[in-house]
């Protein structure tokens, strides 16, 4: 905050008596909110060009509103902020008065990433439930009676067709174009029956080695002296000056090791008082952790401010967890 500034806000709170009881009541809270959200949507309005960016190459595919909303949110829910007021109480960190963070166009970045964090997470919630998640259009399918061989049917009007095209076949033409596909297939194509139910169990093999391969969980540039929520909300990645922090409410249910880019072990330092594991940033770290019974892979790449992290679900891991 300026100077100026600062003795504007102090004056204000004299004028209304708010440095005698009242400094600690909810009052001067309740003002401080308001002065605080008006300069955090300042600093919405300083990222103006960028949301507009955003929604032009369709990056994020909401309206401008509802973009500056978001951003704001985030702005007050992840921006370290040296002033703060909690329960009437003062509390300067640092000796720093400038409590709101100026915007950066980093911020941007961080937003991004919160934000699609935020829509997996709520996806992946609604599947849980059973909710159907779809974009697709559902094939529409009409019963005629033109594919059905039973004269006895009472459907009358059968025809397949989606929202864009229709066809309708006559009942002799389609009889008589399954007896003919039927007779051609067993006269020319008998003696690869086998070897067609042959190659299907060659494609199966190749679904099932597919499917052993790793699943890529996210891919992101490493924020800097934030804490990235990973996996779930209960673990966080922080990259802090030369080290990489692995923490979080659920750090004790992880089995955790690391190597370095040559491949040589890696130290980890578990440090107690913060509850979390602190791992050298500069030697590129390859970690591997078990987490709810699954295996996950994190690989950290790149030089400093300029950290790339890839977390994969992995089949089986590599080192000794």
């Amino acid at each position: 905050m300026k100077t100026q500034e600062f003795n504007n806000l102090a004056s204000q709170m004299e004028n209304n008596n708010w440095w005698g009881n009242s400094f600690l009541g909810k009052d001067f809270e309740k003002k401080f909110e308001e002065y605080t959200k008006k300069k955090v949507e300042k600093r919405t309005e300083d990222a103006d060009f960028f949301l507009d960016i955003l929604i032009e190459q369709g990056i994020i595919k909401l309206s401008k509103e509802k973009v500056k909303d978001y951003f704001t949110k985030w702005f007050l829910e992840n921006k370290e902020f040296d002033l703060q007021i909690k329960d009437g109480d003062l509390a300067i960190e640092d000796g720093d008065l400038k409590f709101v963070p100026d915007f950066n166009k980093d911020d941007i970045v961080g937003f991004i990433n919160w934000f699609e964090n935020e829509k997996t997470e709520f996806i992946d919630y609604l599947k849980t439930k059973g909710v159907k998640i779809d974009n697709e259009k559902d094939l529409e399918i009409k019963n005629s009676g033109n594919l059905i061989i039973n004269n006895n049917s009472n459907v009358h009007n059968q025809s397949i067709a989606n929202s864009d095209k229709k066809k309708k076949w006559e009942k002799g033409t389609i009889i008589s174009l399954i007896g003919l596909i039927i007779a051609f297939t067993v006269l020319l194509f008998g003696n690869n029956l086998v070897s067609r139910f042959s190659d299907d169990s060659k494609s199966q093999k190749q679904l099932l080695k597919e499917s052993n391969k790793d699943i890529i969980v996210k891919t992101f540039n490493l924020p800097y002296l934030e804490n990235y929520p990973i996996l779930d909300k209960g673990l966080f990645l922080k990259y802090y000056f030369n080290s990489l922090i692995v923490g979080g409410a659920n750090i004790d249910g992880i089995k955790i090791n690391t190597r370095g880019k040559n491949g040589n072990k890696l130290e980890i330092n578990r440090e107690t008082s913060d509850n979390n594991y602190e791992i050298d940033i500069n030697e590129e770290p390859y970690i591997e952790i078990e987490y709810k019974k699954k295996f996950y892979s994190i690989e950290i790449t790149g030089q400093h401010y300029s950290f790339l992290c890839k977390i994969n679900e992995i089949k089986n891991p590599t080192l000794d967890l």
